[in-house]
């Protein structure tokens, strides 16, 4: 069965045939969610994007795992 993902997530995967390489894939994403919390202070809204350091998955090597927390 294949994964549901969010109108979001939805979206970035609709554009990723733009990128040759994953890691292009995942930088875009992660330049677009930094966008994406820049704006919608204009609403309002709070979303903080961290390095998942104080919570690192057992796979995360690097510092490429984020977490998103919104209030």
């Amino acid at each position: 069965m294949m994964k549901q993902y969010g109108i979001l997530m939805s979206f970035f995967r609709h554009h990723r045939e733009r990128f040759s390489t994953e890691e292009e894939f995942r930088r875009f994403i992660k330049e677009s969610l930094g966008a994406l919390s820049r704006d919608v202070r204009d609403f309002g809204v709070e979303i903080s994007v961290r390095p998942d350091v104080l919570n690192p998955r057992r796979s995360s090597r690097d510092w490429n795992h984020l977490i998103l927390g919104c209030e």
